[in-house]
């Protein structure tokens, strides 16, 4: 690997997490971003399932040692390249069982030529020009991960199937979890996954970036959800946790 690949890798990465980061803290983009250092466990592994471009990986690498997934050949190479000395990253897809998969990726509207990854997903899709991806596919338990103290998912659509592949490092880790559910993606997800993790003894919760509320379940409308970031915290934990939230963003309107 030559130096310039890698110094241009670390600079892309960096000059994309750091205007994220900006943008949440002004409350312009995902404000779960900008709370890391409330989700993460010192001293604990980080695991950023759907790591894309790394800009959560980047902001992880702070609070400790990361294990990036990224399925995107492009991509992954990218996060490899950068050769963080903190991030292990494995180019395939985790899913509920191992064989191969097909990633769907498609391409910009406006950008023409260039693939639009962000959207890129392992659901059946039929809307438009796409690029098709045999990947790896494996679970989140086969790699028998400990001291595990937080997971970000991020898979358009695909999170239950990581999840169901991840039960046994969720039961013997206990991290908090925060992942993306669309219910247009996935019909019925917002009733599927928080009884999930009731079986594990966990608590749900979103974030308002409009009012800077932390919101228990119970207090949303699945038909009106107020994010599609899920924050999902072990019971003994989640009352702290509300609390530490709450008054990170109660500073904010300070």
């Amino acid at each position: 690997m030559s130096f310039f690949g890698k110094w241009w890798a670390r600079f892309d990465i960096a000059n994309r997490s750091a205007r994220m980061l900006r943008q949440s803290e002004e409350g312009k983009g995902e404000i779960e971003l900008s709370l890391l250092g409330l989700l993460t466990r010192a001293g604990s592994l980080n695991v950023d399932i759907g790591a894309n471009k790394g800009v959560y990986t980047y902001q992880l690498e702070r609070w400790g040692n990361v294990v990036a997934f990224e399925p995107i050949p492009q991509l992954a190479s990218r996060l490899m390249k950068a050769a963080y000395p903190s991030v292990t990253v494995h180019q395939c897809v985790l899913c509920e069982k191992p064989g191969t998969q097909v990633l769907h990726v498609p391409y910009h509207t406006k950008k023409k030529g260039r693939l639009n990854t962000p959207s890129a997903s392992l659901r059946d899709q039929d809307n438009g020009d796409m690029l098709a991806i045999d990947v790896e596919a494996r679970t989140l338990d086969s790699f028998r991960l400990e001291e595990v103290g937080f997971i970000k998912i991020d898979v358009e659509g695909w999170e239950e199937n990581v999840l169901h592949g991840a039960r046994e490092t969720l039961r013997r880790n206990q991290p908090v979890v925060m992942a993306e559910f669309v219910d247009a993606y996935a019909p019925g997800v917002l009733s599927r996954v928080p009884a999930f993790f009731d079986e594990l003894n966990y608590k749900g919760f979103s974030i308002d970036a409009q009012t800077l509320r932390v919101l228990s379940l119970d207090e949303i409308d699945p038909a009106a959800p107020v994010s599609e970031n899920y924050i999902f915290v072990p019971a003994h934990d989640a009352a702290a946790f509300k609390a530490r939230c709450s008054a990170n963003l109660r500073r904010r309107t300070q």
